[in-house]
C-alpha cells in the first residue's frame, strides 16, 4: 500500500513519549494539508474530509456510548 509507512524507532534520551512525538507530527501534517486544500480553493474536498471525519466520530462517539452501558450494567450485575 503506497499510502503508508512502517518505522521501528526507539529515542532513549527523549523527554517525550513517541506517541506523542508522533501524535504531533500527525496533527501539523494535517494542519498543512488543510492550508494547502485553502489556498488552492479545494472547498469540496475540504468538504468531503469534513463530512467523512465527522462520520467517523459520530461512529466512534457511538461505539463508546456502547461500551460504557455495557460495563456499567455489568458493574451493576455484580
Amino acid at each position: 500500500m503506497p499510502n503508508h509507512l512502517h518505522v521501528i524507532l526507539h529515542f532513549p534520551t527523549m523527554q517525550k513519549s513517541l506517541n506523542t512525538v508522533i501524535g504531533n507530527a500527525k496533527r501539523f501534517m494535517a494542519y498543512n494539508i488543510i492550508k494547502g486544500l485553502e489556498k488552492n480553493k479545494e472547498f469540496l474536498l475540504l468538504e468531503d474530509l469534513q463530512s467523512r471525519v465527522s462520520k467517523e466520530k459520530e461512529l466512534k462517539d457511538k461505539d463508546i456510548r456502547y461500551l460504557k452501558k455495557a460495563l456499567m450494567q455489568k458493574n451493576v450485575s455484580q
